[in-house]
């Protein structure tokens, strides 16, 4: 979209509530966002095989969209990986139930320039082990929100 898809859903995936939602950083991209007075950078129990910690940037709903996470730049596309070890681009299932753009009833449907430009970051960015680690922890997390009955369908 050439606008801000928040003014669609009063930007339902930027507001955690009075709960710590928020969106996963990629590694090292603490170092890359200019300005946290935005987001609450929070370390969580998921450890990659370096020993970090998984990062989670809380927004409070209200920050500078040029520097937004990368997670919140490719919502609500997420990168995947399979068992196989296939690098993927899927719809993320946490999207489901707050993001129009993935219902199709308020919002056209997702641009194909904007899937073929994350889907070709992904895949640079899975170059780097510590990212693909990221990648394959980050999936499994969503085949476990599969696996929650129709909460999120």
């Amino acid at each position: 979209m050439e606008t801000d898809c928040g003014l669609l859903c009063n930007k339902a995936c930027c507001d955690g509530g009075d709960e710590d939602l928020g969106m996963y950083l990629f590694p090292g991209e603490e170092s890359v966002i200019f300005d946290s007075s935005y987001f609450k950078i929070e370390p969580t129990n998921i450890s990659l095989k370096d020993g970090s910690h998984i990062l989670l940037a809380i927004c409070d709903g209200k920050c500078d969209r040029s520097n937004r996470p990368l997670s919140c730049r490719i919502f609500p596309l997420t990168p995947y990986l399979t068992y196989q070890q296939t690098l993927t681009l899927d719809l993320d299932i946490r999207a489901t139930g707050i993001c129009p753009l993935i219902s199709g009833k308020k919002a056209p449907p997702l641009h194909p320039d904007f899937i073929r430009s994350v889907r070709k970051a992904i895949r640079i960015l899975a170059q780097d082990p510590q990212i693909l680690d990221f990648i394959e922890k980050l999936s499994r997390i969503l085949d476990e929100y599969a696996q929650l009955p129709d909460l999120f369908l």
